[in-house]
């Protein structure tokens, strides 16, 4: 009995150590040049946002947690994953640059909403949210069908 107990404490002590090194060694933020941002995501920048300024990069996260908050002089906000995918394009009271938007959704928007345009879009793995400049969000699953108006 005393052995098991001993072993199940070395265990619960074990696996408590190592949940705090995954925890602190995510927790790991930091502000990068922009020559650090992978290839793609600066790519990105240089093709969309090449007359704004970039003003910050944080780096969030390690390995493929790690996500880049890159802030530009412009207010545009943008998010990209560990590989320099974007994530999130937030032009505030902007309208994003028309090649970013998938086509479908683009239409989708000029059809519905034909004086508006998108200021905001997010992807993930379910699909893509976008915001308008009236305020509408629109939701649309990865093969670009209109989910949700909120």
């Amino acid at each position: 009995m005393k052995k098991k107990m001993n072993l199940r404490s070395l265990l619960a002590l074990l696996v408590a150590t190592v949940s705090m090194t995954l925890f602190a060694s995510c927790d790991k933020d930091s502000f990068i040049d922009t020559a650090q941002l992978p290839a793609e995501a600066q790519t990105f920048i240089d093709t969309y946002f090449a007359s704004s300024k970039v003003v910050t990069v944080m780096k969030e996260g390690t390995g493929l947690w790690a996500e880049y908050d890159v802030n530009l002089a412009d207010g545009t906000s943008l998010t990209f994953d560990h590989k320099g995918e974007w994530t999130d394009v937030d032009c505030g009271l902007a309208a994003v640059p028309a090649g970013i938007v998938p086509e479908q959704i683009a239409s989708k928007v000029a059809e519905l909403y034909p004086s508006q345009f998108i200021t905001d879009i997010d992807r993930d793995f379910e699909g893509y949210e976008v915001e308008l400049n009236n305020g509408v969000d629109l939701s649309f699953n990865k093969k670009f069908v209109l989910k949700e108006v909120d």
